[in-house]
Formats: structure tokens, sequence, C-alpha cells
């Protein structure tokens, strides 16, 4: 995988409590950062797709068909997506 150097700004806490989990499980400090990201980028791609979700199932026009589809739709995210994420 490509990587490219960036310079970022943290506060000191928060940077001595990355760089102990850092240690703890023998990553180095970008590794932690890249990790957090990844995890935060998905999981506001996964709240849009709930709030777009729930924008077309509130819609009072659907039909029946319509519905069963987007029911079916949230199964399959609670079944295999949400089950993943850690609580």
């Amino acid at each position: 995988m490509k990587t490219a150097k960036t310079a970022i700004s943290l506060p000191q806490a928060l940077l001595a409590k990355t760089d102990k989990v850092a240690q703890e499980t023998g990553n180095t400090r970008s590794g932690i950062v890249a990790i957090a990201l990844r995890k935060y980028l998905q999981q506001l791609e996964q709240e849009q797709m709930l709030a777009q979700l729930n924008e077309v199932y509130d819609d009072p026009t659907l039909t029946a068909e319509d519905s069963n589809l987007i029911d079916a739709g949230k199964l399959y995210l609670q079944q295999n997506i949400i089950k993943q994420e850690e609580w």
C-alpha cells in the first residue's frame, strides 16, 4: 500500500495515549492513527447510509413492495455489518 507523510497536531494527552497503545500492541504511532482514522471514516459512511435509508423509509408514498425491499436491506445490514462493529 502506498503511503504519504503528513504532519498533524494532537493534544498532548491524546498523543500520550496513542503512544501507549502503540507500544502495548506492537504497532507504530502512524499505524494507530491510521486504524483510528479508518474506523472513524467507516463509521461516518455507515451513519450516512443509515440516514439515507431512514429518509427513504420515511417516505409516505412507498409501496408495500418498496417497504419489503427496504426491510430486507435493513436486515442485511444488521446481520452483516452492524454485528461486526465493536460496541
